[in-house]
């Protein structure tokens, strides 16, 4: 496969994984029904689940600032043109740091600093991402066999994920097979 499809295929799937309503769009309320996931998984009180929702959307009205939409939905061949660019346009450091604390943040449920395997667990479950890739996911990306992740490797796996052409990389598999249909 040549490596702009593989970086394609793997931007591609993480828009799946995006659209949680699979509409075929990205829009604020697939990252609000996120944030509402988690905050019935947590059990989460009125003040934590308004936070959760106040990050879900300005992260993003961020993106689409970004993206320089005029509109608020962003398709498939939108969002694959602005990160198949990232580098270019200068965006790449700013996605990686930012996405990455903001899972960080939201799987992080019980602010140890460091995401469980129980709660990367949690990840794939609120993604509807295949529970099947989990322990093979979490072994790739807890590159210091501490028995977690800590944000540091969250963000080398996600910038592997954003930015590498190699099918192998570890960081690949942070949101499980990306050759898989999501």
């Amino acid at each position: 496969m040549p490596q702009k499809d593989i970086r394609s295929k793997k931007l591609l799937f993480f828009f799946d994984i995006l659209d949680t309503n699979k509409n075929g769009v990205i829009q604020s309320d697939d990252f609000i029904m996120v944030a509402d996931k988690i905050g019935e998984a947590l059990q989460s009180q009125r003040e934590a689940l308004i936070t959760m929702r106040f990050k879900a959307t300005r992260f993003y009205v961020q993106l689409v600032q970004d993206m320089g939409k005029q509109g608020v939905n962003i398709d498939r061949s939108e969002w694959l043109n602005f990160f198949l660019r990232i580098e270019e346009t200068g965006y790449a450091n700013k996605y990686v740091m930012h996405t990455s604390a903001y899972i960080f943040m939201l799987f992080d449920q019980n602010n140890d600093k460091m995401i469980s395997r129980k709660e990367y667990a949690n990840m794939f479950q609120i993604y509807n991402i295949d529970q099947h890739y989990i322990d093979q996911a979490f072994d790739k990306l807890d590159t210091n066999k501490d028995g977690t992740i800590s944000l540091r490797e969250l963000i080398n796996a996600f910038r592997e994920f954003l930015l590498s052409e190699d099918s192998d990389s570890p960081g690949n598999w942070i949101f499980g097979d990306w050759r898989s249909e999501v």
